[in-house]
Parts: C-alpha cells; structure tokens; sequence
C-alpha cells in the first residue's frame, strides 16, 4: 500500500469518525420519540411567550421557584447515586455524581437568593414538577448507572430551544438576554453530563436509556406546559409509536 492511499483511507477514517453522531444526540435526534416531544416543548405557551415578550412574569417566575425544587432533588439524587455507585463497585461513576451534586448544589444556592426563598421546602410543588422529581428518584433506586441519561433532556432541551428562537427574539423583549442569550451554546459543545454519557456509552443499554431519556423529556414538557396551565400530555399523545 503506497502513501497516498494510506493517508486517503485515514481521511475516510477521520470522515466518518466526524459524521458519527455521540450516543447523546442519537438519543436527542430520535425520530419517532425524541424529536416529537421537543417540537412540543418548542411550541408550549411558556416558549412562544418568551420568543415574544407576552409570557407573564408571574408564570416565568412560577416556573423559576419550582425548577428550585428540582434542583435542590437534582443535589440529592447525585449524592445518593454517588453511594450507589460507589457500592457496586462503580468509582468513576461516583466521581462524577459527586461533582454533578456540588455543582447543582451551587446552581440552587444562587436561585434560593435569586428568589429570596429560605429553601426549597418554601416551595409550593406542582404536579409536573413533582413527576420529574419522582421520576428521578426512580432512576436512582432501579437504575442509579442511568441518572446522567435521566438528566440529559435539561442540559440537551434548553440549549437546542434557545439556538431554534433566538433569531426572531426582539432584543428588547425582557427575556432575550436572561434566558436566550444565557442558553445558546456553541456549535459542537457539550455539557459534562452529555460527555460523561457518550464516554461511558458501553456501560448503557441502549433501549433502557431511550426509554429514561425519553420520559424525561416528557417531563421537561409537561413542566413548560403546566408554567402556563396548559394540560399534561403523555408520550402516547404526540409519539403514536409508543402506545
């Protein structure tokens, strides 16, 4: 084999490596669940409202204190994870769960002042809300390996919402700069949640993490939804494919 063609079949090499979509954004990508729920989500009242400047501030701010709650949970799942892990033999999982509940710890700290809320116990839970923490603690007693997968759908679903509006979000409207600005990512960029999950992809089910990451995104939807009173929809209700 002369040079030329060596150095051809490691561009091709290079090629596909660069096509292969991670194990995270399959899951994000997935056609016939993943991708109806977050069309839903984009087109929720709570959404369109900010991309104009009409959502009220009072359903902004309902959303904001409970999503508090949801860290505050999001602080304890990690750590009880973390032991989980810990236990089944499992350190690099642990490590990482441990610096996930510091860095949700620090995250609900600065809503609790942002808030001016004592605690979370301040909290007056709604029924999504609840749902997406029960869901949670679900994953950590039946499946603890799976609680990263679990908590994609916030790191995937925000991020991707505000890159699809920002371009017809006035710069005047109250929310361009709070919440769209805040939420766009760079192309190509990764939360530590999405790169710890595409390192680890041999230690995951396939079809478990799609079922889990796909609840939570419903989850995610229905807790926009709900900031609105809109009704709660079930994933049978917009993914046909899964009745």
């Amino acid at each position: 084999m002369n040079s030329n063609t060596l150095l051809q079949e490691k561009s091709q090499d290079i090629s596909k490596k660069a096509l292969k979509k991670s194990f995270s954004k399959v899951m994000f990508d997935n056609v016939k669940l993943s991708v109806p729920i977050r069309r839903n989500a984009l087109h929720t009242k709570f959404m369109q409202g900010m991309a104009v400047g009409s959502l009220k501030p009072t359903q902004f701010g309902r959303y904001m204190v409970q999503d508090t709650a949801y860290l505050a949970n999001a602080v304890k799942m990690y750590t009880d994870a973390a032991q989980k892990m810990e236990e089944q033999g499992e350190p690099d999982f642990a490590i990482f769960y441990r610096g996930q509940a510091s860095k949700y710890d620090d995250y609900y700290k600065g809503f609790l002042k942002t808030w001016y809320l004592e605690s979370a116990a301040a909290v007056h839970l709604g029924p999504a809300v609840q749902a997406y923490m029960g869901y949670q603690q679900v994953v950590v007693k039946q499946h603890p390996r799976y609680l990263p997968v679990a908590m994609l759908p916030c790191t995937m679903l925000w991020p991707w919402m505000a890159s699809s509006l920002i371009e017809t979000v006035d710069e005047q409207n109250p929310y361009y700069a709070d919440w769209f600005v805040q939420n766009i990512r760079q192309p190509g960029a990764q939360s530590s949640t999405e790169k710890f999950v595409d390192q680890n992809e041999a230690k995951f089910d396939e079809g478990i993490a799609l079922e889990i990451f796909c609840e939570g995104m419903m989850n995610e939807l229905n807790f926009f939804r709900e900031a609105c009173d809109e009704a709660p929809l079930k994933l049978s209700d917009i993914c046909p494919v899964a009745g």
